[in-house]
């Protein structure tokens, strides 16, 4: 959050980072995968991963040992997202000092370890492994400056918090196998089939927007958006006034829920309500409790050549919603299950401590993945 990584990377000829997901976390598999997502997008270049641990890190407040295969899991994940290079901290675990009990490639028990044994049998694995042309038809626009002018000051709500959205949007995508791109404000649009934005609240580049749909693309965009521009200003005619037009409504106002609000199709929102004036949008969902009954929640307009989506509220699953709206190829999972596929290859890793079972539509039989297995077919 302190840096914007999108300017930063235009001075830079490499990008990698350090990877330490939680091991006591489910979610892990997912964040990591959009920070590797979020690396690669700052070049559109394969990366690095210059850091993970070999085993467990030590500044936890409590630090489990990766289980077996774990740490190659996750290792072959950073390729599968576009990396082009796996690396550690450390070489020799420490023998004294604040990082002795941080995990090294080779560590206090010596070579004869399960840690030192993986660590080579990665190294075997991807020496046969090509790089991998990373291409996606979705891409989630990520903004630091509005990152950082949502949350500077406090209200409406502690729990409108930027990387909650993206987030809120990206598992969706995770789950559904789906690849995604992570571009900016100054990013070329012109190549995907929908442009994903979770929240912009500070919007800039309202023409831009505009373009995308009227050319062609497919835009959706999350709540408490288009409220200030460039100079953290609000908007004189009106939330979301520069694409009225675009998205065929205006939103006049917004509600801070306490409390789950009931939505069609057995739908349940929460935290946040954008209280939504119809043009000429077509309605998806409305609300069916709190104050705002028959109330739009979703909303689709055509503009141009282009479709745009409005959904005002939070949802506690937003899965039904966007099955809707997306209309790209995805590929069914068990839960932390990656299946990622580039250039007719197959790259499966099950992210989970015990076996399941994956059905690609072109194989007869199931494939059974052992517990943090991967496997390139």
């Amino acid at each position: 959050k302190p840096l914007d990584y999108s300017k930063w990377a235009k001075t830079i000829d490499v990008i990698s980072w350090d990877s330490y997901p939680d091991p006591m976390k489910d979610t892990s598999p997912m964040a990591n995968a959009f920070t590797h997502d979020l690396m690669r997008s700052l070049k559109s270049k394969p990366f690095i991963m210059m850091e993970q641990a070999p085993n467990q890190v030590n500044w936890r407040s409590i630090n489990p040992n990766k289980k077996p295969g774990e740490m190659e899991a996750y290792s072959m994940q950073c390729i599968a997202h576009g990396g082009f290079g796996v690396m550690f901290f450390q070489w020799r675990q420490s023998l004294k000092g604040a990082e002795k009990f941080h995990s090294g490639m080779i560590p206090h028990g010596g070579v004869n370890t399960r840690t030192f044994k993986e660590v080579c049998s990665l190294g075997e694995q991807l020496t046969q492994i090509k790089p991998i042309e990373y291409k996606a038809d979705v891409a989630i626009l990520m903004d630091y400056d509005c990152w950082w002018a949502l949350e500077y000051e406090p209200g409406p709500s502690s729990k409108m918090k930027y990387m909650d959205r993206i987030r809120e949007y990206y598992s969706y995508f995770y789950d559904q196998n789906i690849p995604v791109d992570i571009v900016f404000d100054d990013s070329n649009l012109c190549c995907y089939d929908y442009l994903i934005v979770p929240n912009l609240y500070m919007m800039k580049s309202p023409d831009k927007l505009q373009e995308y749909v009227q050319n062609g693309g497919q835009l959706v965009m999350g709540p408490f958006s288009g409220i200030v521009d460039e100079s953290d200003t609000v908007f004189s005619d009106g939330y979301m006034s520069p694409l009225e037009d675009v998205f065929g409504l205006k939103v006049v106002g917004y509600n801070v829920l306490a409390d789950l609000v009931s939505i069609s199709s057995d739908l349940i929102g929460q935290n946040w309500q954008d209280e939504i004036d119809v043009d000429n949008a077509e309605i998806l969902y409305v609300y069916e409790s709190g104050y705002n009954t028959d109330q739009a929640a979703v909303t689709k307009h055509k503009y141009g050549k282009g479709t745009s989506y409005y959904i005002g509220t939070s949802f506690v699953n937003i899965k039904p919603v966007l099955d809707r709206i997306i209309s790209v190829t995805s590929i069914d999972s068990p839960q932390n299950v990656e299946v990622i596929l580039m250039e007719n290859t197959y790259i499966l890793i099950n992210h989970n401590d015990e076996k399941k079972e994956v059905h690609l539509d072109n194989f007869i039989e199931p494939i059974l993945l052992e517990a943090y297995e991967y496997r390139i077919i």
